[in-house]
């Protein structure tokens, strides 16, 4: 798994709002924070629920205090995400608690 994803908005196939939004399809999704100079879609970042949306050039201490969301968002998580061993018949299914 990975626990954090740093994207810009504008990147070559996928822009930065469509790929967080297939990433949010994956069992764990990671927490993003978006790196861009583009000032006009944070709202659009946000609503994909991005962590943070920092502006280039970047200063040391708002991508400290986007780290510190990240890392206080993933101790918060709930145990609830937990992956268990399901059998059913005779097959065995990994599925979320």
């Amino acid at each position: 798994t990975v626990d954090a994803a740093f994207l810009d908005i504008h990147m070559p196939g996928l822009d930065g709002i469509a790929l967080v939004a297939a990433m949010h399809r994956l069992m764990v999704p990671p927490a993003v924070v978006f790196v861009t100079a583009d000032d006009s879609r944070a709202v659009d970042a946000f609503e994909v629920r991005a962590v943070d949306y920092l502006l280039k050039p970047v200063r040391a201490q708002r991508l400290r205090g986007a780290l510190d969301r990240i890392v206080e968002l993933r101790s918060a998580a709930p145990d609830d995400d937990e992956v268990v061993p399901v059998t059913i018949g005779s097959s065995v299914r990994f599925v979320r608690r």
